[in-house]
């Protein structure tokens, strides 16, 4: 399970090869300004064309900045169920759903999350988000990154 994550830019926010019984839910997956037809908010790839089943992907919120059509999904040979995602450029360029023939975003929504600041990394929702349309819950900001200590070692 992944779960209550940001991901900001990369190549992939995440990539399932050949796994079964993920989930991957309630993530922002930060595009940035990615646009190249290889380079998405993930990589779905088959590792021997049969051990893929079961993988759910749903309640993300993928965000781009890109000035021209960003490729959401990325498959090779993979499948997973795929569904109630939330998508939005910032740009108003439409969001590519899928890449190859079998990988499909059963029920997209569009809508702006209206993050409070995406470029300083501040990504709490405003009142007025569209994410709500997904059941998506924020995510504290407050716990994440590497825990303060009084530790040193040398």
């Amino acid at each position: 399970t992944v779960q209550n994550n940001i991901l900001e830019e990369g190549n992939f926010g995440f990539q399932i090869h050949g796994g079964h019984n993920d989930t991957i839910t309630n993530n922002i997956l930060d595009m940035r300004t990615m646009s190249a037809p290889n380079i998405g908010a993930a990589l779905i790839q088959s590792a021997d064309g049969g051990s893929m089943y079961n993988d759910v992907v749903s309640r993300n919120i993928i965000y781009s900045t890109a000035t021209s059509a960003p490729t959401v999904w990325v498959t090779y040979g993979g499948t997973a169920s795929i569904s109630n995602n939330l998508y939005y450029n910032s740009n108003g360029q439409p969001m590519d759903g899928a890449y190859g023939d079998n990988l499909r975003d059963s029920s997209m929504k569009y809508g702006n999350p209206d993050f409070a600041n995406p470029g300083g990394g501040v990504f709490t929702l405003g009142s007025g988000t569209a994410a709500g349309a997904i059941g998506f819950a924020a995510i504290d900001q407050g716990s994440m990154g590497l825990a303060p200590t009084t530790a040193h070692w040398y």
